[in-house]
């Protein structure tokens, strides 16, 4: 029988050996550890001390330990450099330099000189490394002042610093040499800036199929000969960076494409699908320290803005074909290639807008144009709400309304009331304008119809429209908001019967008109003549109140068919030739007289003749003083030629009601210019 203590006692032995090599473990790495601090801490000191030469000033002092050498906001380049180490380690320093027209340069030791001297040629980019058996227990730190970049990020231990490919000088360099674990002295994300990076890309274009591949900035597809693209192919020279691009594009009766990646393609062949919009960005670890810009030719535009990093470029909603376009990489910092003022345009983006109407209330929401408030009813608007359906665009609305009794008020924004409800005051004037960084995009238009005068010409963002301090109401309004470059929008024409249609050598009214309403006049005239009733009343109340004055006018021409006009035209021609017909007589067509509302006075004083020296008659005096009371306006005043077309007439009355006479009368404007109309 086996001793039952042996395995106890093998076990006890086994644990005190194994005690013995655990202690002797410990007593090891305390010493391997002793061992390394000593080594750390017995490091020889090491500094590195280096000189520049630069343009201008050739060698400047030596500076060490990270001072600043060459200059800086100086606009002076390095053109070389010298690089020492000052240490008993064993450790030595190599360089070279990126030389403009020569490259990177064959590496240098030690004080050596790498660049040129006396050639004018410019440093762009350095490399810094240790060598030696003690090279393995420092770092060697480098920052490089460039071109248009200022200071960028540390490099260190044989990486680039500078600019690659850009033509940017290096201007200043700081160098610091340290031991290894001690913190790094700044940033080192972006020490060297490679313009090299380029992109390329080929388009699909209408009849002509996949062109070449392009780049940098070159076009691809086709300028004024109206053909579409209809898809695009995008790669990247990455110069071995981890970056890529990924691109979107907006097809005809497809809208936005799901995103497509580096070399795909994006769009159609063989549908006829046009490209309305694209919009790109780059991908990768160093996406960031680069922008993507790239610019469109577009339909009815030419080329438009450049647009950059994910931001659409083109139209939308529109129906515009895509017809060229250009794209560039380019290092972050680095100014844009152009413009980015406008590279994208859409006409989803409209106001929405309802008015509060006398006696009616709020009526329902209208939009694009359509009328809000009433026409020839004579309600006045009370209030207003605007706001945009902006399709997610960053626009926003202001706007501000002149009421009775109170002026301009302060200006609401997006839905809120301008105006008052409940207390029965008119808006008589109103301004709006867009907001937003996105309302570069947009043009702002809007008419009102105001009492008296119907609809008055459109008016663009921040311009008043309507009359303010003429007790004029507002009854009607419309709000168009287009893309920017867009046609202004026809001005609307009064009605044929308004007392207020204006009528020029640039408004002109149907040969085949004439008014239902003409009466034959029993006032004092040279002729048998005609008005419409309203005015003919009017008038009648005019020549009453100049014979209570002790004058006496009389009715000259009043209503002419448009026949009429034509033979009294054509005998001026004839008679003192055209230039002068057309400053004293209106083409067929173009004659107030035919719209029932004129009348040229006279009086016996002047022979009842129709001339200039009727203005300094009595009677011609009183017709100036008051005959804005009557509703009646001195239609082509003196000095206006340039504006209404026509020499001065102090005897041709044209009746507008006595709202807009006044009006007039007191704004010293023609008719032209108080309507804002030509």
């Amino acid at each position: 029988m086996k001793n039952k203590w042996f395995p106890l006692l093998v076990m006890a032995v086994l644990w005190i050996f194994s005690g013995f090599v655990y202690a002797e473990e410990i007593i090891n790495d305390t010493t391997q550890v002793s061992q390394e601090v000593q080594i750390q801490e017995s490091l020889p000191p090491a500094i590195c001390q280096y000189r520049t030469y630069v343009q201008n000033a050739g060698y400047q002092e030596w500076v060490s330990d990270g001072e600043d050498g060459g200059t800086t906001g100086q606009g002076l380049r390095l053109e070389g450099i010298e690089i020492v180490l000052d240490t008993q380690a064993d450790l030595f320093i190599e360089y070279r330099t990126y030389v403009e027209n020569f490259g990177w340069q064959e590496k240098v030791t030690d004080g050596q000189f790498s660049g040129t001297t006396g050639q004018g040629l410019r440093l762009e980019g350095i490399e810094i490394a240790l060598t030696g058996s003690d090279s393995d227990k420092y770092d060697v730190y480098y920052q490089v002042h460039a071109q248009n970049f200022g200071w960028l990020d540390w490099a260190k231990n044989g990486e680039s610093a500078g600019s690659q490919g850009l033509g940017f000088r290096l201007e200043g360099i700081r160098i610091l040499l340290q031991e290894k674990g001690v913190d790094v002295p700044g940033e080192t994300d972006r020490p060297y800036v490679n313009g090299n990076v380029k992109a390329t890309y080929q388009t699909h274009v209408e009849n002509l199929g996949w062109q070449e591949w392009k780049s940098d900035g070159s076009v691809s597809g086709s300028t004024g000969s109206s053909l579409r693209l209809e898809a695009i192919r995008i790669e990247l020279d990455n110069q071995g960076y981890d970056l890529g691009v990924s691109y979107e594009t907006q097809i005809e009766n497809i809208g936005w494409q799901a995103a497509k990646e580096t070399g795909e393609l994006s769009g159609t062949e063989g549908l006829g699908y046009r490209l309305e919009a694209i919009r790109m960005r780059l991908t990768g670890t160093y996406a960031d320290l680069y922008d993507i810009y790239y610019q469109v030719h577009a339909q009815n535009y030419g080329w438009m803005d450049w647009a950059k990093n994910g931001d659409e470029a083109g139209t939308e909603g529109m129906g515009y074909r895509l017809e060229g376009i250009r794209i560039m990489v380019i290092p972050k910092g680095m100014p844009a290639p152009g413009s980015e003022n406008l590279p994208f345009l859409t006409n989803r983006i409209f106001a929405e807008y309802r008015a509060y109407v006398q006696n009616t209330g709020w009526q329902d929401w209208r939009a694009k144009g359509d009328l809000s408030g009433n026409t020839g009813s004579d309600l006045r608007l009370e209030a207003l709400q605007i706001q945009v359906n902006n399709s997610g665009y960053d626009v926003g609305i202001r706007y501000q309304a002149h009421v009775q009794n109170i002026g301009w008020q302060d200006w609401s924004t997006d839905g809120e009331l301008a105006g008052t409800t409940g207390q029965s005051y008119r808006i008589e004037s109103i301004r709006l304008s867009l907001t937003g960084y996105d309302a570069k995009m947009c043009d702002l238009y809007y008419a009102v119809y105001t009492e008296g005068f119907g609809w008055l010409p459109w008016v663009s963002t921040g311009e008043a429209a309507g009359y303010e301090g003429m007790s004029l109401r507002l009854e009607g309004i419309k709000v168009v908001i287009l893309p920017k470059g867009s046609s202004r929008p026809a001005n609307m024409e009064q009605e044929l019967t308004s007392m207020t249609r204006l009528v020029n050598k640039n408004h002109s009214i149907p040969a085949s008109y004439e008014p239902s309403d003409l009466v034959v006049l029993s006032l004092p005239s040279t002729r048998t003549t005609m008005m419409r009733a309203e005015a003919a009343a009017a008038l009648g109340n005019l020549f009453a109140a100049a014979k209570n004055s002790g004058l006496t006018l009389y009715c000259c021409s009043g209503y002419r068919s448009y026949q009429t006009q034509a033979s009294l035209y054509q005998w001026n021609v004839d008679t003192f030739g055209l230039a002068y017909a057309e400053l004293v007589s209106a083409r067929p067509g173009m004659s107030e007289h035919q719209l029932g509302l004129v009348m040229d006075v006279t009086s016996a004083s002047v022979g009842f003749d129709l001339v200039e020296s009727f203005a300094n008659t009595p009677e011609g005096l009183f017709v100036k003083n008051n005959a804005h009371k009557y509703g009646f306006i001195i239609r082509y005043p003196e000095g206006q030629t340039g504006i209404t077309g026509y020499a001065y007439e102090p005897w041709h009355l044209r009746y507008v009601g006595t709202e807009v006479a006044n009006a007039i009368y007191n704004s010293g404007l023609t008719m032209e210019g108080f309507y804002g109309m030509n």
